[in-house]
């Protein structure tokens, strides 16, 4: 476990204010991102698989679940 997660606090967080506090920081960094990133001559970015896309349903549907438990 990283020493941050500890003196942050975000071990006493329950599982719902930990993938809340995940969300927000991924937005935040997502429009920061978009402030600073230099605008691309061309797509440099390959877009994601469908099965990265599926990965990340199946983590944030089990994540989920914990969640309402």
């Amino acid at each position: 476990m990283s020493p941050h997660y500890q003196a942050l606090g975000i071990d006493r967080l329950s599982l719902a204010e930990q993938i809340a506090l995940a969300r927000t920081i991924l937005d935040r960094l997502a429009v920061h991102h978009a402030d600073t990133a230099p605008e691309p001559a061309a797509s440099s970015a390959p877009e994601p698989s469908p099965e990265d896309l599926q990965l990340w349903e199946a983590i944030q549907a089990k994540a989920l679940a914990q969640l309402h438990r």
